[in-house]
């Protein structure tokens, strides 16, 4: 009960159907979470192999990283939001280091 972050006390009025509805929501909230550590992980490691990688090698993203972060990637990419400001506060970053660490293929 403590990850639930609540007194036993707290859930014993709950029915076994609004119970499982909080638990659901505690897993996708985690899952989302990981999604997230994922992809801002994966960033990193293309920012900083990118500068570095050698002439003529492709240019890597996060989904490269992280590949089953492609598939959260083309569902996210009609809802906007979180990725996109994401994407522009690296690409800022990536203009304060000098640049080249991301290219137009890259979200």
């Amino acid at each position: 009960m403590a990850h639930l972050r609540g007194a036993p006390r707290d859930f014993w009025p709950l029915s076994p159907r609004t119970f499982c509805e909080i638990l659901d929501e505690l897993s996708e909230r985690r899952e989302a979470e990981n999604a997230r550590e994922d992809y801002r992980t994966g960033l990193l490691a293309s920012l900083l192999y990118n500068p570095n990688r050698r002439k003529g090698a492709k240019a890597l993203d996060a989904e490269d990283f992280f590949p089953a972060l492609a598939d959260l990637m083309e569902s996210a990419q009609g809802e906007g939001g979180d990725i996109e400001e994401l994407v522009a506060y690296v690409r800022q970053f990536d203009d304060m280091l000098g640049g080249g660490g991301l290219t137009s293929a890259n979200p």
